[in-house]
């Protein structure tokens, strides 16, 4: 959705702050362009420098991006705080973007733009595991993350019960 004004939100994970976020990685940018998605059907990363996308779910990765047109949103950064060792910024503040670049279909810009998007159905056991333990290691510190798991197992009973496995 193309905005005039971004206002911070609050997300899921996040420190309970309405919070507005930035990057400098397009790849990341693209992912936020889709539908509304989220850790329990779509898993977001970098390995070993490579941004990915995993999807959780059968079917997410179509729904949420194919032929979805988006919009990247520039900023000027004025205002915004580094996370600690990753490519974010975080603003408490609305933001007014400095520009908008649109983006046709997000799927195939998402692959273009070098992400490696898996499916449901190519993505390995080994890996469906190691989202379920990060996402463990979350829910056992994190007390709104827990609270997100448990509201959301319904939504994806397979990676709830991979993710209670691991606590």
């Amino acid at each position: 959705m193309k905005l005039d004004v971004i206002n911070p939100m609050d997300t899921c994970g996040t420190t309970g702050k309405a919070l507005v976020y930035a990057t400098n990685k397009i790849s990341m940018a693209l992912a936020f362009c889709g539908d509304k998605w989220d850790d329990m059907i779509i898993s977001q990363g970098n390995e070993n420098g490579q941004p990915y996308l995993y999807e959780l779910h059968p079917g997410i990765l179509q729904k949420v991006f194919q032929n979805r047109v988006g919009w990247i949103h520039v900023l000027n950064g004025k205002g915004f705080s580094p996370i600690p060792n990753k490519p974010e910024w975080t603003s408490t503040k609305k933001v007014q973007p400095i520009s908008t670049l649109p983006v046709v279909d997000v799927l195939q810009t998402l692959k273009a733009s070098g992400v490696y998007v898996c499916s449901y159905i190519e993505l390995p056991a080994t890996k469906f595991n190691e989202v379920a333990q990060r996402y463990a290691q979350r829910y056992k510190t994190n007390e709104r993350y827990r609270e997100y798991i448990e509201s959301s197992q319904t939504r994806n009973p397979r990676l709830y019960s991979k993710i209670k496995e691991f606590v």
